[in-house]
């Protein structure tokens, strides 16, 4: 015979949170960890062309390339995309007076010299990781923006890169979290004799979301 004593509680319920975050930047420089050396002087401004006298302009039988640099950093649990928006509803580049891009966007990848186009590159900056301490996913360029200057305009703008979110860009590879990946972007322009005179822009914005 014998006597068993038992006392049981009720269960010990132990939570955490993990909050969302998400580091983007863009630059005219190579950027450093965290993006510490973003802002201030070092903002994404870029004059394409070549030096004539003081100033830089498009030369005929010349593709004229600048880079800016973009960073990013994120916990999001599907990864992270970033889509490229043209401020001009033509997306390419508009001459000061004019209603439409005199510098069309290349919207089939790639671009001659004597031909006026505007377009982008992306290229993973994996040169850098080390001295970053990056880690976790890397990136990836969609579409045609890996192999050749591309800018994906469409006609009525319902999509590309003049729609109301853009094209896009870049993404995390394998949809996972990342830290002080860089990804470098390669602007080119080229104009041809005929290519009006006059002073040409757009305002480009990279949106970066996550996919939590």
């Amino acid at each position: 015979d014998g006597g068993v004593a038992i006392s049981i509680t009720d269960n010990v319920a132990v939570s955490a949170a993990v909050l969302e975050t998400l580091t983007f930047c863009a630059t005219n420089v190579a950027i450093t960890a965290s993006c510490a050396n973003a802002g201030g002087a070092n903002v994404p401004t870029l004059a394409l062309g070549e030096e004539v006298g003081s100033v830089k302009a498009l030369q005929a039988g010349i593709v004229s390339t600048g880079k800016i640099y973009t960073q990013l950093s994120s916990n999001a649990s599907n990864g992270v995309i970033v889509r490229i928006k043209s401020g001009n509803t033509c997306g390419g580049l508009m001459r000061v007076g004019a209603s439409g891009c005199d510098i069309a966007p290349a919207t089939t990848a790639g671009i001659s010299q004597d031909q006026p186009k505007f377009g982008v590159k992306v290229a993973a900056n994996s040169s850098q990781d080390s001295s970053l301490a990056a880690s976790g996913d890397t990136l990836t360029a969609d579409s045609s923006y890996g192999t050749d200057y591309f800018m994906n305009w469409v006609s009525g703008n319902a999509t590309g890169v003049s729609s109301t979110y853009g094209d896009p860009l870049y993404h995390t590879t394998g949809n996972s979290a990342l830290n002080n990946r860089n990804m470098d972007l390669t602007f080119a322009a080229a104009m041809s004799n005929t290519t009006p005179a006059g002073m040409y822009s757009t305002n480009l914005s990279l949106i970066a979301t996550g996919k939590f």
